[in-house]
This record gives structure tokens, sequence and C-alpha cells, in this order.
């Protein structure tokens, strides 16, 4: 099929999207996208998984159970108590593992990707995350550089009305919180020194707030003895669900927050320290923007601007989730599950696509490069990729109309053809399509799109 052809009833507007190929503004990891795999949900263990995740580029797995992972013991598999079950949305230790840390690890071999882990805080020592630590890295020679200790333990009942997390620690406070993380990083580091550690922290903005205070409380005590800090993006929580605000906060929220963190942890923790945005998505909650093309365009726009903002890799939750019943967080379909029926198991949801797309621009490593749109319902990205090809992400934001673009490549000899990759409403995979036309031609981005155009050949 033919990409970038616009609905004969829209009417077409202009823009000029400059890229400054002599301006490079992020240097991007080879794992810079990934995915966390749900241990509550079966499905990583389907045959078809591995390729899935190999066609989407998706080059990092997260171990990750939500809440059960403060539970979570790794060497048998088995939950501790719910110490907080009264206080809880659900008995959490009602939601058992549904595939070992070898099957993770098997699967992410076999998809070519990089593992990150989540060790129990809540309920665990740091003897035995040493011990994950050891059979990972020295029994079965996996290679896991990062481990988090705990999983958004900052909703630990801390804060009032905030108790989301198991967390068995009488003191619940970030002053307990980080000394412990201290414990668990020399005890884990000791085993291996190479590994990475990582706390999670609140996304927070300039202003001051107890939650500001608890980020800066872990850091000041355990900044010197972590590698990376982890914020878990849902932006819905704090601007709303409506998808216009969400898709337009890429290019407004993301570069008034990661910035200031980044300050933050220079300041207590160095500026080698990683940030990571270890969840995202558009919602926290499924609805059916969540496996509308929407969330396409939300995860396409917001992983690049994260990216282009400071974060060192962003992961996206989840590669399956389940169904709520309208809606699902996952990329993949997890069939039938006591919420009722979806697609079959595995089918790519709209949301799978925009991540397939974001990684054809940065997913592989390279360079991610200044980029600038006179067209505020066009969001454009790009990057110089480790072939030395130029790749360009467009995201048309309006709903009714195609939007018309003319590139302009700037600082960079850029020779003709050009490869074109993209997603609209009523597509159920990418469209793809060689052309001789160079990457500057002027082009047609259809009413709510995401599109994909990079040059043929090294520049």
């Amino acid at each position: 099929m033919t990409a970038g052809l616009a609905s004969p009833v829209a009417a077409a507007t202009s823009a000029q999207i400059t890229v400054r190929a002599d301006r490079p503004i992020a240097a991007l990891d080879q794992h810079a996208i990934g995915v966390n795999t749900y241990l509550s949900n079966p499905n990583l263990t389907n045959a078809a998984v591995p390729g899935l995740l190999r066609q989407a580029g998706l080059r990092r797995l997260v171990f990750n159970g939500g809440p059960i992972s403060d539970l979570y013991h790794w060497a048998d598999g088995s939950l501790s108590p719910d110490p907080d079950i009264a206080e809880h949305p659900s008995d959490y230790a009602a939601l058992p593992p549904q595939f070992t840390f070898d099957q993770f690890a098997t699967v992410a071999r076999s998809a070519g990707a990089e593992m990150m882990v989540h060790v129990n805080y809540g309920t665990g020592t740091p003897a035995e995350a040493a011990a994950w630590v050891h059979y990972a890295n020295q029994v079965q020679g996996y290679g896991v550089r990062d481990w988090e200790i705990g999983e958004e333990v900052y909703l630990n009942g801390y804060f009032e009305d905030m108790n989301f997390e198991p967390d068995a620690h009488a003191d619940r406070s970030p002053q307990a919180y980080a000394t412990n993380v201290v414990a668990y990083s020399q005890a884990m580091k000791a085993v291996d020194p190479r590994i990475r550690i990582g706390v999670g922290l609140f996304v927070v903005g300039p202003d001051p707030s107890p939650f500001r205070d608890w980020n800066e409380t872990v850091l000041s005590i355990a900044g010197q003895a972590i590698d990376f800090v982890d914020l878990h993006w849902y932006p819905s929580s704090f601007i709303g669900s409506a998808p216009a605000d969400l898709l337009a906060a890429a290019e407004y929220a993301i570069p008034a927050i990661l910035p200031d963190t980044r300050a933050m942890v220079d300041e207590y923790a160095g500026p080698e320290t990683a940030i990571m945005i270890g969840e995202t998505n558009s919602a926290t909650v499924a609805g059916p923007d969540q496996i509308a093309p929407f969330n396409a365009l939300f995860l396409a726009a917001h992983s690049l601007s994260l990216l282009a903002n400071g974060a060192e890799s962003v992961d996206v939750w989840a590669l399956h989730n389940w169904s709520f019943p309208t809606g699902d967080l996952g990329l993949l379909a997890s069939g039938c599950a006591s919420t009722g029926c979806e697609v079959a198991d595995d089918t790519p949801y709209p949301s799978y696509f925009g991540v397939q797309l974001a990684t054809e621009v940065a997913g592989r490593g390279g360079t991610l490069l200044q980029t600038a749109s006179t067209d505020d319902s066009v969001l454009a990205y790009a990057s110089r990729r480790p072939d030395g090809r130029i790749a360009v992400l467009l995201v048309n934001t309006d709903p009714t109309r195609a939007h018309r673009v003319q590139l302009d490549i700037a600082g960079q000899k850029i020779g003709r053809g050009t490869t074109v990759h993209s997603f609209q409403p009523g597509d159920s995979g990418l469209r793809s399509h060689h052309d001789n036309a160079p990457i500057g031609s002027s082009r047609m981005l259809p009413a709510y799109s995401v599109t994909v155009l990079k040059t043929t050949a090294s520049a």
C-alpha cells in the first residue's frame, strides 16, 4: 500500500519541517525503547512473542509485576501476604506470577533484548536481592545490568490516600527507603560491581511540594549509591484524559519537567546518573482510547520527546496487560480473561505500531537531531541512525484534516530516495514503500497519522 494519501474530504494545510543535521541534541542508547512484561499476565511465553518484539524494534524488556514486585520472591516464584491488604484496591497476593524469571530471560535473549529487573523491596531483603544478581549474572550468565529497588515505593502509604504499593517496613519514610537502598546497593554490587542500581521517583515540576521533598530526600541519602532514577510518565494523571491535551503534552509538559529533574539528579547524584522512563502510557486505567489510533500517536510522540529531553530510555507499559473491559494498556491483546474476551492473543493494537515507528527513529542507537515545525498540529522528531541515514518521524495530531509538509534537512547534503512507513486510522499494520523522491519533497500527512521518512542511503 502507498503511504501518505489524504482523505478526499480532508482539507490540507502546509507546514515547514526543519531538521538540523548539524545540531545533535541527544545520543541514543542502543536499547532506548523497551517494554514492561507484566508478571501476572501469562502471554509472554507465547511462541509469537519474540518475533513480535523484534519486529517492533523493542530492545529492552522489564521484569515488572506492578505491586506484586514487592511481594515476589524470585527463587521459588512465591508471593508474601500483602501487608496492607485492607488498604489496597485488591488483594495483590491473589495475582500469582504467570512466568518465571528464567522464562522471561529466555524470551529476552530470543528477542535480542537487554533486561531490567525490579527487586522485592516491600517484603524482601538485600541478601535476597544479592542472591538474585548472583543467579542471574554468575550462574546463568544473563548479564542483567539494571536493577531497581522496589516498584513505585513512593506510593507505599507514607502519603495519606496514596497507599498502593506493598511495604512491610515499619518506617515508610523517604529517609528509611533511601537508607535501605544504600544497603541493597552495597549487597548487590558486592556480587557484581558492573550492575546499575536505580530508584523510582515522583514525576514533579520545579515548584515546592511534598513529592519533590520525597525525591530530594531519597537522592540526598542514596544518590551516591545509585546509577539511575526511574520516572513513570502517565501525563493523564495531571492534565486529564483529553486526547488533544495528551498529544500536546509531548511538546510542552515534557520539556518543562525533565530538564528540572535532570538538574535535581545532577545536584544530588551527579550528571552520570541516568534518567529512565520505566513506565509510560496515555492512561493508568485503560479505556477505548488506549486501543484506538490515538495511542499510536501518543506513544510515538512521547517516546521521542522523552528521549530528546534527557531520558536515557523509555519503557512502555506494557507488552500484555488485560482488558478493563473496554480497553487495554498492552501493545498486544491478551485474549480471554476474567474481564472478558478481546481479539486473539498477541494481536497488535495501534499502540504497537506507534512504538514500531518510534523505534525506526530511535530504537537502534544513533543521535537525535534538532527539529522544528511551523504547524502546531504536526510534531516532528529526527535522528541520524548508526548507518548514517536520516530518519524523521512526523505526527499529524489533527483528527480531521490532512496536513502537507515540506522537509528541509539543513547542514547535510541529502541524495534522492526515501523509505516511507506510516500508520493511520483504519490500518491493521504499517504501510511501507520506497520512492525516488528526496526526503525533502512535499508530502501529505493523513489526518491522525504517524509517518516515518528515511533516506535510503547513508547521508
